[in-house]
């Protein structure tokens, strides 16, 4: 099932173009764009049969332009993406009418695979519309309901509501605790589930080249792959063609404020681990993690080469994490797929009702 239009929003440069090139390269023709503006834009230009889209777009109303891609193009079925927070977006992916949500990173079957799957139900086409019928008696006027009994009701609601909630939180905890109960079995079997991380692609910007020579040294047990470069020219240029997991830069480059530059490339890149360091070696040297939020992690001394080993072991940790998460977020949807569907459509049914 091939030739199909596809329109994908995604944040992420580099998730954007492996998305494309992966579906480019299976034959469909693909229109990529950043942001909701340029999305809105090329809806009412070309006819889509599916939409790829973001779920974390900053100062945007998801509902709204889901809303308003199915009021545009109500044939185009539509995948979310997302790189975080899976259970909470995908329980509202589902609830909205989406056919599909995936956990960046996406690798090339799991993208091709769900497009597969949208196209199919896309062909199935949209239902006739029943024959037309004369008109049933209308009913006899039910008496309203008195105002406690009112409240009792949408009270009634959002108790059922916070309670599903609650049960699904559990639901959670319990399919995690046993699927790591599966996983040890599996390895005191001898089977491997360890998390597949890849290799840290490690850039490096500071003046100093003995920095990215400790770090190699201290690298123990992490692959790793490293560059260095001196400006923030230079970074901004060798970003936007090569991709990083990680970048370690200085507050104090020769050409750009490196404080802003790093805030600057985690709104470009939400997926790039950044570090700031402010000094090195020295008995006030400090590091600190930028977070999606544009925040800090907490301080990290940075006097000697065991600061810096338990630096990188705490990137890879979260990068070791969030492997963990995106293998069981798919492991949960291989199995509860249906449950989550269902439980989208009563918490619609919940919701209309308090909204009645």
């Amino acid at each position: 099932m091939s030739g199909a239009v596809i329109l994908l929003l995604d944040t992420d440069p580099h998730s954007r173009r492996h998305i494309h090139a992966t579906l480019t390269q299976s034959g469909h023709r693909v229109a990529a764009v950043a942001s909701p503006f340029d999305l809105v834009d090329m809806l009412g230009k070309y006819r889509f049969d599916c939409v790829l889209l973001d779920a974390w777009l900053d100062n945007t109303d998801r509902e709204e332009l889901f809303r308003l891609i199915k009021q545009q193009q109500p044939r185009a079925e539509v995948i979310y993406l997302s790189d975080q927070d899976v259970y909470a977006w995908a329980v509202d992916a589902f609830r909205w009418g989406a056919v599909d949500f995936l956990l960046k990173p996406v690798d090339r079957d799991e993208v091709f695979d769900a497009v597969q799957r949208a196209l199919a139900k896309q062909q199935v086409g949209l239902p006739e519309p029943p024959a037309a019928a004369p008109p049933p008696p209308a009913p006899a006027p039910a008496p309203a309901p008195s105002a406690p009994a009112a409240r009792a009701d949408r009270k009634l609601l959002q108790d059922l509501l916070d309670y599903h909630e609650e049960c699904l939180k559990l639901f959670l905890s319990l399919e995690r605790q046993n699927i790591f109960l599966e996983e040890q079995r599996a390895q005191s079997e001898g089977r491997s589930v360890a998390a597949e991380v890849g290799k840290l692609q490690l850039l490096v910007v500071h003046s100093d080249d003995e920095i990215l020579e400790t770090i190699k040294k201290q690298a123990v047990g992490i692959p790793l792959a490293a560059d260095q470069v001196f400006t923030g020219g230079e970074v901004l240029d060798l970003v936007s063609r090569q991709t990083f997991n990680l970048l370690i830069t200085s507050t104090q480059l020769p050409d750009l404020d490196g404080e802003m530059l790093a805030h600057s490339l985690k709104s470009q890149y939400p997926a790039l681990e950044i570090v700031v360091i402010d000094g090195w070696g020295g008995s006030s040297a400090s590091a600190q993690i930028l977070s999606n939020s544009g925040g800090h992690s907490a301080v990290y001394p940075l006097r000697t080469g065991q600061d810096l080993s338990a630096l990188l072991d705490e990137v890879q940790g979260r990068r070791i994490h969030r492997a963990e998460e995106k293998r069981f977020a798919s492991m949960f949807k291989d199995r509860h797929e249906g449950f989550i569907k269902k439980y989208a459509e009563m918490k619609v049914r919940i919701e209309r009702d308090l909204d009645a």
